[in-house]
């Protein structure tokens, strides 16, 4: 099991991962994570980041030797792009743009979204000579498509539930979280301190308005993940070797 090294104080410090929330605005139900209160802005307690990340990448290292799917969430501006890029390093879906009310809950409903969006492809890709559309069919079809697309173009290759979810901001995505705990999903969450830390396992004390922050932590994850899962791959192939070597 492999786990990036964990960002020094130092390094945290420079990235703004200590920033909370003024205290007005914070949850007390999260005060183990603070550190003080300066300036009336709540302080995170920067070696219980260090901690719980270290934990979270050694989970996340387990789920992905064993071949888990991890359903990245983010839909704040400051997270996206490192969720996104996280996402495709670990070859993971990600949900950006918007999460749809059951999309754990009612995962059916999700599929037969995909399913449709793929039709809608096809439609388009199929057209001949003999059975030509009309423009406004096209115009029809492309906007459907652009729709659904906004919505699900991450979660397109999401066959089943995913076993592990992974957020940034659980204050802002609190109908993700509240589906993962209904239906069983453990969640890694990188939570700010105006964040209620009830029912996810892995909360993660840190800044989640910093890009830089939700960068370097989204990215060990993405790491831990594709470094893991490649681990697991090449574990295989060498059984594999062992056995026609036996032969």
């Amino acid at each position: 099991m492999n786990i990036p090294t964990i960002p020094s104080l130092q390094e945290m410090l420079e990235a703004g991962f200590h920033f909370g929330h003024k205290k007005q605005y914070s949850d007390a139900r999260g005060r183990d994570n603070f550190f003080e209160v300066r300036e009336k802005v709540v302080v995170i307690n920067l070696e219980k980041t260090q901690e719980c990340l270290k934990n979270a990448l050694e989970f996340i290292a387990r789920e992905s030797a064993k071949g888990s799917t991890f359903l990245f969430v983010g839909t704040k501006p400051q997270a996206k792009s490192a969720i996104i890029e996280a996402a495709k390093e670990a070859n993971m879906p990600y949900i950006t743009n918007r999460w749809l009310g059951g999309t754990l809950t009612n995962f059916e409903t999700i599929e037969k979204n995909i399913k449709k969006l793929k039709t809608l492809e096809d439609s388009l890709a199929k057209e001949d000579a003999e059975h030509p559309l009309t423009k406004k069919e096209k115009q029809d079809i492309s906007s459907a498509i652009e729709r659904s697309k906004f919505n699900m173009e991450g979660i397109i290759t999401l066959k089943s539930l995913p076993d592990v979810m992974i957020v940034a901001d659980p204050h802002k995505e609190k109908a993700a979280v509240r589906e993962a705990i209904a239906v069983g999903i453990p969640v890694v969450a990188v939570l700010d301190t105006d964040a209620n830390p009830k029912g996810i396992e892995f909360p993660i004390p840190a800044n989640d308005d910093s890009v830089r922050a939700m960068k370097i932590v989204f990215g060990q994850f993405g790491e831990a993940i594709a470094t893991n899962a490649v681990a697991k791959k090449d574990t295989s192939s060498e059984k594999k070797s062992d056995i026609k070597t036996k032969q």
